[in-house]
């Protein structure tokens, strides 16, 4: 923890500190401390919270160097982006209430000021910089979201679903918090080539510990958890269509070649496009 951070609260027997439930509806259970007036709802030494930490403290600090997001291309992030900024334009009216799972660094909500918003993180390192945003925060886990019931119009959740150990339990407690017709916006990598994450040399104990495509998601959401189903998208660089070479996208020479063969095509560049595989999907589904 910080060495300047506030803690606020009184230790329970156990040694964990607890404290009033700062009033806001939208919160159901108690923090266990404040921090800098942020409600932390999951210990630091928390093996879990260490990993992410970690990855949190690594994107900080390449950030404050200029050199932005060490995980993903700028581009690529904002083609990413995209299908979900769609989405939650299509789907929320203004003054309705939101909240992003997985908040970040604020990015994605900040395009919504109009929107009544609500991020929660599991690192504090994100959370902490998000003080003058206008969007209420806290740190805590999506397998134990600390919002209310019924409580948000709609539930964005970007990134987050292939790091979860508790697919099941995440995705209850996300369908928790969504009042009934509310709407649940998804994004997650796309057939993912998990085998980096083996690596020795890679430098995190976790990260992406799944890969989804559109046959899974519809099963987890539509047949276990009866969701109806909205939207599907792939990158909104891509075509719909499923016929694709799966070339990886990104910091690779058949990528180089492939953009440097597309460039001035004009609209040609839609079919060397195809050769890349999609890097995410993105869905929309809608709680009965």
């Amino acid at each position: 923890m910080p060495g300047s951070a506030r803690v606020v609260g009184s230790a329970s027997r156990s040694g964990v500190w607890l404290v009033k439930n700062p009033g806001d509806s939208k919160y159901s259970n108690r923090p266990y401390q404040l921090v800098q007036n942020v409600r932390v709802y999951r210990p630091a030494d928390d093996p879990y919270v260490e990993n992410y930490e970690k990855i949190a403290s690594d994107h900080a600090a390449s950030q404050e160097v200029g050199l932005g997001n060490p995980f993903i291309e700028e581009q690529i992030w904002k083609d990413l982006e995209a299908n979900t900024i769609d989405l939650i334009s299509i789907y929320a009216k203004d003054c309705d209430s939101i909240v992003d799972v997985g908040v970040g660094t604020g990015r994605l909500l900040a395009h919504f000021p109009k929107l009544e918003r609500y991020g929660l993180d599991i690192s504090l390192t994100y959370i902490s910089r998000l003080g003058s945003s206008g969007i209420q925060v806290c740190v805590g886990a999506i397998e134990d979201l600390p919002y209310a019931s019924d409580a948000f119009d709609i539930v964005v959740c970007t990134d987050v679903l292939e790091h979860v150990i508790d697919l099941h339990k995440a995705l209850l407690e996300l369908k928790r918090v969504i009042r009934p017709g509310g709407v649940l916006i998804v994004r997650v990598p796309y057939r993912e080539d998990l085998s980096l994450y083996l690596e020795p040399e890679y430098p995190y104990q976790l990260a992406h510990v799944r890969n989804f495509d559109e046959h899974g998601l519809r099963l987890q959401f539509e047949r276990v958890h009866g969701f109806v189903r909205l939207d599907e998208r792939f990158d909104r660089a891509f075509s719909p269509s499923r016929f694709f070479l799966p070339f990886p996208r990104g910091r690779t020479q058949i990528t180089k070649l492939v953009d440097r063969l597309a460039r001035g095509m004009g609209n040609a560049r839609a079919w060397a496009l195809r050769l890349y595989r999609p890097v995410s999907i993105t869905v929309a589904y809608r709680k009965v």
